[in-house]
């Protein structure tokens, strides 16, 4: 047959070589080594990424603040509410772009635990909902027969 792969095995693949067993974690423990030197110099850098981490975090979390007491003067709203609103805001796109990230199957493990859990029952699309699967409908059902 032409298609057959050159070891005549038809796959073109070699053998798989025998799996070892998993170290364990006292074993891989001591297979590692790190010099003085090099665990020092990982120090180093850790530290000086957390040190400018925590400069940027603080120059941000300033603008936040500035911006927030901008938005508060100028809508008349209380900066602890437009903080509420606008942090509400952005968790909502982060949980509607994960959720676009997800398979199917496991969009709906996440709506069987949301139900599970009575989350988005007190939104009154959730309460919507409850009442029409109370009632014995079903989402989406055209009642115009």
């Amino acid at each position: 047959m032409a298609s057959k792969a050159a070891n005549g095995k038809g796959h073109g693949k070699a053998p798989a070589a025998p799996k070892k067993a998993a170290a364990t974690k006292s074993e891989r423990r001591k297979n590692v080594g790190v010099s003085k030197t090099a665990a020092k110099a990982y120090a180093a850098e850790y530290n000086r990424l957390l040190d400018e981490k925590d400069k940027l975090s603080g120059e941000c979390m300033s603008d936040v603040k500035n911006l927030l007491e901008k938005a508060a003067n100028e809508t008349g709203i209380p900066r602890s509410i437009m903080r509420t609103a606008l942090s509400e805001d952005r968790r909502e796109k982060k949980r509607i772009a994960a959720e676009k990230e997800m398979e199917p199957d496991e969009r709906t493990q996440l709506k069987s635990l949301r139900d599970a859990l009575g989350i988005f029952l007190n939104t009154p699309l959730g309460q919507s909902a409850s009442e029409r699967e109370d009632a014995g409908e079903h989402a989406g059902a055209d009642d115009h027969g």
